[in-house]
């Protein structure tokens, strides 16, 4: 399905563009569309909902019905779909600097380094009952850490189970070359194969819409408090779509991991076409590249913080290189005389 996409007729920016936006907006923005059409239908603001009347109206929609229904999800898909961006940082805990969100942060970051320390705890437990076993002691606190999609390091938790598991990736995926995945993603992205930045994109769509699932979620249990508070104990159907909530940004937090996988793929399998890009020579061993990209690193964050004082480093930079031919092609045919 991705291939059929990423070669189809459409540009590559609008393809991609109509396939976000309808899978990861539109189809979502049926669930609270759907909840205010059953409810207006039953008429429960009257405080006595009549649901079998709601079902005829679901059934036996009409022209008018169906359209209405079409137009109200594009609607709501038109909103929300420019929010994605805020949206993910908000399931990220990136909440904001003000003094509001910052005391939050704080309060959610100390329960997550609780929860991580008890994880870790029990990890280590489980392991000493196992001496022989590869996840025994031996492994250390990081890969215990990593096992349950936290950073290794304490002072990287985010507030969030989501933004864990991505910041685990993103502390980490470089780290045995010393390369910086944040200050990579663009670059690496550029580089990349074009398979590869499909099985990205793809991995990101299935995190874009669990996460979008979430939100309409919670949305319509929004919607239904509003609507059913007068009607006693069918107030209780608004436990429905939070259960669901529930577990969708649980299924959110594995397609994060996912993800931040899959970007650590990235990086290890075109790190070397990214050196060629840069115009840098391929290194000798991993001690060399290790040591070069210490100083790489300090370029890009120089670059970041705007300091070109720091960006001051000894590399061999031989500039841009021809990209590698492919085997039979015209490089190794004879010259042709002049």
């Amino acid at each position: 399905m991705s291939e059929e996409w990423a070669a189809g007729s459409m540009p590559a920016p609008l393809g991609w563009l109509g396939r976000s936006f309808v899978v990861t907006s539109l189809l979502p923005s049926a669930m609270p569309v759907l909840a205010v059409h059953l409810l207006l239908h039953s008429g429960a603001w009257s405080g006595h909902p009549d649901w079998a009347k709601a079902w005829s109206a679901l059934t036996s929609p009409g022209w008018a019905g169906s359209g209405g229904f079409v137009v109200a999800s594009v609607a709501v898909a038109a909103v929300v779909h420019p929010l994605s961006g805020s949206l993910s940082r908000l399931f990220e805990g990136n909440w904001g600097t003000g003094q509001l969100g910052t005391l939050l942060a704080g309060r959610a970051v100390a329960r997550q380094r609780t929860r991580r320390s008890w994880l870790v705890r029990q990890a280590k437990r489980r392991a000493s009952r196992r001496p022989s076993s590869p996840t025994g002691e031996a492994l250390g606190n990081q890969a215990i850490a990593a096992a349950v999609n936290y950073p290794s390091q304490a002072g990287d938790v985010r507030a969030t189970s989501l933004g864990n598991a991505l910041a685990r990736h993103q502390l980490e995926a470089g780290a045995p070359y010393n390369l910086g995945l944040r200050q990579l993603s663009v670059l690496i992205r550029l580089a990349a194969d074009q398979r590869d930045t499909v099985t990205l994109d793809d991995a990101r769509l299935r995190l874009d819409l669990a996460l979008r699932l979430v939100t309409m979620s919670l949305v319509t249990c929004a919607i239904g408090v509003g609507w059913l508070w007068r009607c006693g104990l069918w107030m209780l159907l608004t436990v429905l779509p939070y259960v669901l909530a529930v577990l969708l940004y649980r299924g959110a937090v594995t397609l994060a991991a996912d993800y931040g996988a899959v970007l650590s793929g990235v990086l290890h399998l075109n790190r070397l076409e990214l050196y060629r890009r840069i115009g840098l020579p391929p290194p000798a061993d991993i001690v060399q590249e290790r040591d070069r990209n210490r100083e790489l690193m300090r370029v890009l964050r120089a670059d970041e913080a705007r300091d070109q004082r720091a960006a001051v480093v000894d590399l061999d930079y031989t500039g841009p290189q021809q990209a590698p031919t492919p085997e039979g092609g015209r490089d190794d045919a004879e010259p042709e005389p002049v």
